[in-house]
């Protein structure tokens, strides 16, 4: 019995392969420097390394919908595609176009899906909702784990709603007071490469800041304005209280990009392009705009 029993898994194993799906999933930049290590058993979560050097440890990360945590469960299929195309700019800048190269994983689930963009200069994910839900948007689980303390390059504050004048603060990351946060982006020293943290594509979503922990830094988000005051003498109104979700209704949607920005020296850094290039206007269904956040003043998009 029990030898029928194995040899049974054993065809099922090579008949029907896809309804295996992968638990760790590996995937690496077009130039092959920067590599992601994907799990999928229980909670999503992902690790990075340049050049065989560790730049992040295991990172979780989640997105609660209503009663339901996005980033947990059952992984019902993975993609991979690679891209290589121009992109114009609408704006001009430096160049009139970019090049889009990267390597995509698609983790797709009953409603949603997360995607992992790998390019040469960094590493991206986003959530996107597939199905025009209606339910509130109540937290995000963003965390960038070192495993070890570096020098880091901060923009500190203590409020949600800021304009972002203050100097930045240099400082390991187990020095920075822990009841402070940092406006995005945020720098980090990781042997010889500058890694920049930061969002990209932010429409109708609150801006994200970076709060320090150990050798780690965890997103915070401004929950929905509940009330608003004016500010005595100032031209700014501020949310007295808020509620108890992040945006009101989820909808059709993609939402910002998570990035990691890595780069072998500070002059690199001028030429990135990645949260350019993935920073086209979103289509959302099923949901007003947004008023205002925590980024004092009209939502933003926030770019490197």
């Amino acid at each position: 019995m029990k030898m029928n029993h194995i040899l049974f898994l054993l065809i099922a194993a090579f008949c029907f392969p896809s309804i295996t799906v992968a638990k760790i999933i590996e995937a690496s930049s077009p130039d092959k420097k920067n590599v992601i290590t994907i799990e999928t058993d229980n909670q999503v979560s992902y690790s990075l390394s340049r050049n065989g050097t560790k730049i992040l440890d295991t990172c979780p990360l989640s997105l609660t919908v209503g009663n339901d945590t996005w980033g947990t469960g059952k992984c019902r299929k993975i993609t991979r595609k690679s891209v290589l195309e121009k992109v114009e700019f609408i704006v001009p800048r430096k160049y009139k176009e970019a090049v889009d190269n990267y390597n995509q994983v698609e983790l797709i689930y009953k409603d949603y899906k997360i995607e992992f963009r790998v390019y040469n200069d960094g590493v991206a994910y986003r959530f996107v909702s597939t199905v025009n839900n209606k339910q509130p948007v109540k937290k995000e689980s963003v965390s960038f784990r070192f495993g070890q303390d570096h020098t880091s390059y901060t923009l500190l504050t203590d409020q949600l709603q800021n304009w972002f004048e203050q100097d930045y603060t240099v400082k390991p990351i187990n020095a920075l007071p822990k009841d402070s946060f940092s406006v995005a982006p945020v720098m980090v020293e990781v042997d010889k490469y500058k890694v920049l943290l930061a969002e990209a594509n932010l429409y109708n979503y609150p801006g994200m800041y970076l709060q320090p922990a150990q050798e780690s830094f965890h997103g915070i988000f401004a929950n929905y304005p509940d009330k608003e005051v004016p500010y005595e003498g100032d031209n700014k109104i501020y949310a007295s209280t808020r509620k108890d979700y992040l945006i009101p209704t989820c909808g059709k949607r993609v939402f910002p990009w998570r990035v990691i920005g890595t780069f072998d020296n500070a002059s690199s850094i001028l030429q990135i392009y990645s949260p350019r290039r993935k920073n086209k206007p979103p289509t959302i269904h099923g949901l007003n705009p947004v008023k205002y956040y925590g980024t004092g003043g009209m939502t933003v998009i926030s770019i490197i």
